[in-house]
């Protein structure tokens, strides 16, 4: 106060007014978004106490509330408190319960709108005629009577509901994180909160709903969710494009040799299916079904040709490879090549899917929509296989890599394009005019990467590591893309894609990950919940156990090498309990302190030579012969036989049960 000159005298009583934790106000930086946090503030600065009547008001709060970072509703009104305490009331759990409890205004009205909001002010001003920085001091957390379950059924989470676009949950092992991975996919696909706090108060049957909708998106072609686990081999040529080899008779025309062909990775096929636009209704009047493949379709080869003139005029494509007869069965031996070819004509291409007619290498002379099924036409001299097409759009010299950037299309007859949906509905669109015949796909799509630390990060994604950013996806102010280097597509993230990547913290410590990973993340710890297990397995609290164990770990290593709840999960006797130690948690404790069986002694707080967890192990002198020389060493530890165990063995882990289990061996009382 010095330091400006400030001289009002400042009592300190800062009792009614809410505070909001700053690192949960953050917002994206882009231009826009704070353009919009402005305009806000100043419609509720400019118009004072009438600004509730004020439309723009409801729009530019609703605006700021959904904004795409951190922005908690909650936190937004207390913001707006500050700045006008005649009209705004500050939303937090002591305000709710105190205007519910004396006035029957329940802020469950409000939605997260700002609608809902005005409504719920309106009413509680119709109901009282306290100022309202009077009934926040009132409701003061320290001293209302808030109903204690009240405050634990109502507790919000610390992180709101608009997660980033790039996930990564992380934890050591067992603590569910492959399990969350769908409930978070569900919650994102339905736009709800993914924070850990959202995860931890699923109900039993929202999970069961998640893993249901999860499962049968995997199991769909094209789902919204793709599934991938990286590892040390695994490569940019797998996730985004390589070269792959083709066996001849399986793909060429007749050729002997074996060929290569580009081939998309598993990441930039999911982008590609993600940006695919949504074929409106309006198309289905041009045939178009609602998940149209792209062909390219020779006609007799290249330029002008009567075969070409007879399928542009007569509304078909025709091939041939007439010698197999018009029936094609697995018994073709395919002497002539041609089986891929075929395969696509009859089997693989259906109604609704759209044709590129080559004119060129370079240049497209029409595009159509497949409309009929394979057929035979007899009364043709050669070429005689057809399938009827209604052509969209003809006469064109469409330069596909000069328009599109797409690779030169080769002699074969038939293979799938690398053009768009997108591009191929504009060209449509433009031919035809009138009304739009596609939108763009706003649905969540979710790419999962289990293990996300144990791949080669920069050599999988390579220069997609930018264009991963939130502010560098399609459509953002600060989109990029790139020339992909075998393809030579143009290639961006569209902004309806979210990653999430499951990440072992026993593997590697998330020090040791890549820094431009890191940068690019949000990393949300998925920690051992104690409180999934069973307190009484024939006296033996499991919670406690796993809580005493993890302690001792985190004392003698780190807290990247505790032992999860699911190790446990799931007991219903001693014997399961004593199997589950025998065969995953001692192990597990093996490896992490490299067969160091002091220190696993003191994680089980296992104190005793004779019996217990670990025990010495009496060394056979006949087999010892001059090592005896070796004088009085202690015999090594080792594991004792799991049919030894004890219960009291496990409650002494807990520090319970131990003087009961010492007065028991010298038969003390």
């Amino acid at each position: 106060m010095d330091a400006f000159g400030i001289t009002v005298p400042f009592d300190g009583d800062l009792s009614g007014i809410p505070t909001a934790y700053q690192q949960f106000g953050i917002i994206s930086h882009n231009r826009d978004d704070a353009e919009k946090s402005w305009r806000l503030f100043d419609l509720v600065v400019d118009q004072g106490n009438a600004v509730l009547d004020d439309s723009e008001f409801i729009e530019a709060m609703n605006q700021v509330a959904a904004l795409n970072g951190k922005v908690n509703f909650n936190d937004l009104t207390k913001i707006l408190y500050m700045l006008n305490p005649h009209v705004f009331f500050p939303l937090h759990l002591a305000n709710n319960a105190l205007v519910k409890t004396r006035f029957g205004v329940d802020n469950q009205i409000i939605r997260h709108s700002a609608e809902g909001y005005v409504n719920y002010l309106h009413q509680l001003k119709e109901a009282t005629d306290e100022a309202f920085w009077e009934l926040s001091n009132s409701a003061d957390p320290h001293f209302s009577d808030i109903p204690e379950q009240q405050e634990s059924s109502e507790a919000p989470c610390n992180v709101s509901s608009r997660q980033g676009r790039n996930i990564i949950l992380y934890g050591p092992p067992g603590t569910g994180k492959t399990h969350h991975v769908a409930a978070t996919a569900w919650l994102i696909a339905n736009g709800r909160d993914c924070s850990p706090c959202a995860l931890r108060s699923l109900s039993h049957e929202d999970e069961k709903a998640a893993k249901a909708w999860y499962d049968g998106q995997l199991r769909q072609t094209n789902g919204q969710v793709a599934f991938t686990t990286f590892h040390q081999s695994f490569g940019y040529e797998e996730f985004i494009e390589g070269i792959r080899p083709i066996i001849a008779d399986e793909t060429s025309e007749g050729e002997s040799e074996l060929t290569y062909r580009y081939e998309d990775g598993i990441f930039k096929s999911f982008c590609k299916r993600a940006a695919r636009p949504i074929v409106l209704g309006g198309a289905e009047d041009l045939g178009l079904n609602s998940n149209p493949n792209i062909w390219k379709v020779s006609l007799d080869g290249t330029g002008p040709n009567p075969t070409r003139t007879d399928c542009l005029e007569n509304g078909h494509i025709r091939i041939g490879w007439d010698d197999y007869g018009p029936t094609i069965t697995g018994e073709i031996d395919y002497k002539d090549g041609g089986k891929q070819i075929l395969n696509y004509f009859v089997n693989v291409m259906r109604r609704g899917d759209i044709v590129l007619s080559c004119y060129s290498a370079t240049t497209v002379d029409a595009i159509g929509v497949i409309t009929g099924d394979p057929e035979w036409h007899e009364e043709y001299d050669r070429l005689k296989r057809q399938r009827a097409v209604k052509w969209l759009a003809k006469d064109l010299a469409l330069d596909i890599v000069d328009e599109f950037n797409l690779p030169t299309m080769t002699l074969s007859t038939i293979y799938r394009s690398k053009m768009s949906v997108g591009d191929a509905l504009k060209v449509i669109q433009e031919h035809n005019g009138g009304d739009s015949i596609s939108e763009p796909n706003d649905k969540p799509y979710i790419f999962v990467i289990d293990e996300i630390n144990r791949g080669n990060v920069s050599k999988i994604f390579g220069e997609l590591i930018t264009l991963i950013e939130e502010s560098k996806r399609e459509g953002q102010p600060e989109a990029q893309c790139t020339i992909l280097p075998y393809t030579k597509e143009r290639f961006s993230v569209p902004s309806n894609v979210t990653i999430i990547g499951t990440m072992n913290t026993a593997d590697r410590s998330l020090t040791q990950i890549d820094t431009a990973l890191r940068r690019r993340f949000e990393f949300l710890e998925i920690a051992p919940d104690p409180s999934l297990l069973s307190e009484n397995i024939e006296g033996i609290d499991l919670q406690k156990l796993l809580e005493a164990m993890n302690t001792r770990i985190a004392a003698l290593y780190d807290r990247e090498h505790l032992i999860g709840h699911s190790y446990l999960m799931g007991v219903d006797s001693f014997a399961e309990l004593k199997n589950r130690f025998a065969s995953r948690i001692i192990p597990l404790l093996q490896e992490y302190f490299y067969d160091d069986y002091e220190k696993i002694r003191l994680v089980l707080n296992d104190e005793r030579d004779g019996d217990g967890f670990v025990v010495r192990d009496g060394l056979d002198e006949r087999y010892l012969g001059n090592l005896g020389n070796l004088g009085n060493r202690d015999a090594p530890l080792t594991i004792n036989d799991s049919t030894r165990w004890l219960p009291e063995h496990f409650m002494a882990i807990y520090g319970e049960a131990l003087s009961t289990a010492r007065s028991a061996e010298t038969g003390e009382e």
